[in-house]
């Protein structure tokens, strides 16, 4: 019976709730890291991929005249474009516009 009183003294219970929150800053520490090293790898990937465009931009141009280079534009934007407007369309719209160096809308 002792035992069980002093399992709810003051003391133990500030023990107890030091301990949580020592595990909970743990916690929000380790989620700290872990969503710096997404970030960091977000911001390779999207250099990468801008870097990509750019190249895809430079072969279109050497290998390409205006008028064929406009006319793959308009086939891989009407294909995109469904006029849902959603997400994912916008960004390969606004990717699109990327590789052929559009700004058009």
């Amino acid at each position: 019976m002792s035992e069980d009183n002093n399992k709810n003294t003051p003391n133990t219970m500030t023990s107890d709730i030091g301990r949580l929150f020592k595990d909970i800053c743990a916690q929000i520490s380790e989620q700290t890291k872990m969503i710096n090293a997404l970030n960091d790898a977000n911001a390779s990937l999207r250099a990468n991929m801008l870097l990509s465009f750019r190249i895809s931009n430079l072969l279109l141009n050497s290998v390409l005249s205006k008028e064929e280079k406009d006319a793959a534009y308009n086939s891989f934007y009407n294909s995109i474009n469904k006029g849902e407007n959603d997400i994912l369309e916008s960004r390969q719209l606004e990717y699109l516009k990327l590789i052929f160096s559009r700004s058009d809308s």
